[in-house]
């Protein structure tokens, strides 16, 4: 019934939209060559470049659109160059008559005088899928955000949250091992092993962050259906100049400072070499909501990255080292000694929090060390072949501090300890060609973890080895994926009752995409995909407290793999003054995994009072969607709304799905002033979003019930200067500009808090190019 349900209903919206869209197909012309040109960053349209065919000495520009055209012309291959101020020059050989082409240019980053012009085809791999993606620009006046906070701003992506300072990506309703985290074209393997695990990097080590909703996870493993995040350093080209960048910040909640500093070479005739070392660094003081300051949730932290690049004739190599440390404290709040105590905490009355603001962080409290190394060597054999060989190790060190008793032996000692140790090596083989391209990969996986002081999780050693396979092409207006994944899995588990298990899985993924362009400015993607995963170590085993997210968690060892089939659609508009963005998605699990509330049951232990939560399974239904609309009726005024909604179905208890983000909307206005001879820039971003009250939860199943609906304003001015002697950007984001009250239906600290009151974050950031 449900999958009869999916097709009518994927068959009727495409239908609507060819049938309303048809008449805005373009003419064609006979034996000719068309095509738009985009920017390789954004995809957005670049007007008045020159496409110039040398052989018959003719040229024409883009439109304002970035669409092109030549009629009429000599049967047989022709060479275009493309230029354009600012880009990259490219030169491409088409034959006439054939398909229409969406052409990418790369943007320079070099002063004019230093133009070493290059130039690159973009694969059409990543027309096939939605992605949206947080450029330089915006990620400049983000810096000091955690990777959770700073996906939100894309539609469809929410957070689950514990206090004030752990995040974790939700992505049309899925979260945890269902997200795949990619820093450098490496998977991150934190322990993510709760809400209170967020994920152990900083975002602002990255120069552009891409969330795609499912199709990536092909290359990333079946734990990743939910979607993809990938986070980009980015290219080194400074024509051989010091190139620098500093941005410093403060917000007020918390009374935070944070400092981010880039420094990077390019070396070399033709910018062959290049390294980058990046710093960042955060502390903060307790933060507060509307009414009250909440007790020790202060934060330190701390990552860094080193990059070297070499490119030798075929061969290129890369080196990164990347790390990241902090601690946080743990709300005092959430942490009681009794059954009873902890029933009163639910419904505590406000007056009732009397702390003082301080920078010491107390029990309870966290400490998260992570490192990632990683080397790649790519050897490009020709146009067609190309070898990549990845090596990656991470270390990932948690240790968790609870509240304990004087008598205790050990004042100083964690209460619960991780090591977690991973080591994966990927080959792949990439064969490309004029409207094909196919990506073979082999993959070997081995990760330790050691547990010490609990047995919250057991010790395992994991091994996983994983095939994949993926295909592209396109035909005029249509564009197609395949893709293929399986992977077999062994686990040795270790757990403290001596009692050693084994298991093995077949884990399988398959993928299959394609996109229409309905015409200049409107086209469509759909994607179909179906993953079986294996249920991870803390579903299965956790039997213990979970200090960060205050709770008693337990797994369920008979856990079958995972089952999911997902499928999504999308359709897109851009012109001059709109663009629309629609998503699509239904998905179908028959034995979803997920934590859930044991009732009204409290559990009692030497380590404190805590409420129960359970992992278990159930046959499942998600379905909803997101969208985004923008209307620019000039270059400088521009209005905006994005949105998001989700509806989960229990179907084995015939109940709503728990712990599932509620209703929002978000609108506003920007304007952007016209750059002044001085060089000088001011944009403001002004804007409310609203979050509905979730009641579309299972009856009877929570502690509390959810909070009301709540409505935030906020808003960005921001200054920037391109020719000053120092070029600088600095900007002031409000957030809660009316310091309201409120709790968030996907806090897990909403129990025991309100979450966080009116913050004001001011950044400045400079950027400086020397010479040798």
């Amino acid at each position: 019934m449900l999958q009869k349900w999916i097709f009518n209903y994927y068959f009727i919206l495409w239908a609507l939209i060819i049938l309303g869209m048809g008449e805005g197909f373009s003419q064609s012309c006979r034996n000719g060559i068309a095509g738009r040109i985009n920017s390789y960053s954004d995809h957005l349209p670049i007007p008045f470049a020159v496409v110039y065919i040398p052989e018959l000495k003719v040229s024409t520009v883009s439109d304002s659109l970035g669409n092109f055209q030549f009629c009429d012309l000599p049967v047989g291959n022709k060479k275009l160059v493309i230029m354009q101020l600012g880009f990259d020059s490219l030169s491409m050989v088409l034959e006439t008559g054939k398909k229409r082409i969406t052409i990418h240019l790369k943007e320079k980053h070099q002063w004019l005088d230093a133009i070493d012009v290059r130039g690159q085809h973009r694969h059409f791999e990543s027309e096939v899928v939605e992605a949206q993606t947080i450029h330089e620009k915006e990620l400049v006046h983000n810096r000091g955000v955690s990777l959770g906070e700073l996906v939100r701003k894309i539609p469809g992506v929410s957070s689950v949250q514990t206090g004030p300072t752990i995040f974790k990506p939700v992505i049309q309703g899925m979260t945890g091992n269902r997200i795949a985290i990619v820093s450098q074209g490496v998977k991150l393997e934190g322990q993510q092993w709760g809400f209170d695990h967020a994920p152990e990097l900083d975002p602002s080590l990255a120069e552009e962050v891409t969330v795609v909703k499912g199709a990536q996870a092909i290359r990333y493993g079946t734990e990743a259906i939910g979607g993809t995040i990938l986070l980009e350093p980015g290219k080194i080209e400074t024509s051989n100049l010091w190139q620098s960048r500093s941005t410093t910040g403060f917000f007020t909640n918390g009374r935070g400072v944070f400092q981010n500093a880039l420094v990077q070479k390019s070396f070399g005739k033709n910018n062959q070499g290049g390294f980058r070392m990046t710093l960042n660094a955060k502390s903060s003081g307790d933060f507060s909501t509307a009414r009250y300051i909440l007790g020790n949730t202060a934060m330190k932290e701390l990552s860094g990255l080193i990059l070297g690049r070499y490119q030798f004739k075929k061969f290129k190599a890369e080196l990164s080292l990347e790390a990241f440390q902090t601690e946080l404290g743990i709300f005092s709040g959430s942490h009681i000694s009794t059954p009873e105590g902890i029933r009163n905490a639910f419904k505590r009355p406000d007056s009732t929090y009397k702390y003082s603001f301080g920078y010491e962080i107390n029990r309870p409290s966290q400490k998260i060390r992570h490192f990632l190394s990683r080397g790649k060597l790519e050897f490009r054999q020709n146009e067609k072949n190309t070898l990549q060989l990845i090596y990656s190790q991470q270390i990932d060190h948690r240790q968790e501090f609870d509240i304990i008793r004087k008598s205790a032996k050990c004042q100083t000692c964690p209460q619960l300890e991780f090591d977690l140790t991973t080591n994966q090596i990927d080959l792949s083989h990439k064969y490309s060609k004029e409207g094909f391209e196919s990506q073979t990969g082999l993959i070997g996986f081995f990760q330790s973890n050691n547990t010490q002081r609990s047995n919250l999780i057991p010790d395992f050693n994991l091994s996983q080895y994983s095939i994949y396979n993926i295909n592209y092409w396109f035909k005029k207006r249509w564009a197609y994926e395949i893709g293929l994944r399986s992977e077999i899995r062994n686990l040795h588990i270790f757990p403290n009752n001596g009692s050693e298990s084994r298991k093995q899985y077949f884990n399988f993924m398959a993928n299959a995409g394609v996109r229409y362009e309905i015409s200049d400015h409107w086209h469509s993607k759909c994607n179909l995909q179906y993953s079986r995963r294996a249920p991870n170590v803390n579903e299965m085993y956790s039997n213990g407290v979970h200090h960060g997210s205050a709770s008693f968690e337990l797994g369920d060892p008979a856990l079958k793999q995972e089952e999911i089939l997902n499928l999504t659609y999308s359709l897109h508009h851009r012109s001059k003054k709109w663009e629309l963005l629609i998503n699509l998605f239904e998905t179908f699990s028959p034995n979803f995994i997920y934590i859930s509330p044991v009732k009204d049951s409290i559990v009692y232990t030497i380590r404190g009072t805590f409420p129960f939560f359970q992992y278990q399974s159930s046959r499942v239904n998600l379905r909803g969607g997101d969208f985004f609309i923008q209307y620019n009726p000039n270059k400088r005024f521009g209005f905006f709304s994005k949105g998001s909604l989700i509806r989960s179905w229990n179907l084995s208890e015939n109940d709503w799905l728990i712990f599932q983000p509620a209703d929002r909307l978000e609108t506003g206005i920007e304007f952007t002033s016209v750059e002044s001879k001085g060089g000088f820039q001011y944009s403001i971003r002004f804007g409310p979003q609203w979050v509905a009250r979730q009641f579309r939860v299972p009856q009877g199943r929570d502690f509390t019930e959810p909070p009301p609906a709540y409505l935030l304003w906020g808003g960005n001015v921001s200054v920037s200067s391109k020719k000053t002697r120092i070029p600088f950007d600095f900007s002031i984001e409000g957030q809660n500009l009316g310091d309201l009250a409120y709790r968030d239906y996907m806090n897990r600290f909403r129990y025991f808090a309100y979450d966080l009151g009116q913050n004001y974050r001011f950044r400045l950031s400079f950027f400086i190019d020397q010479m040798n």
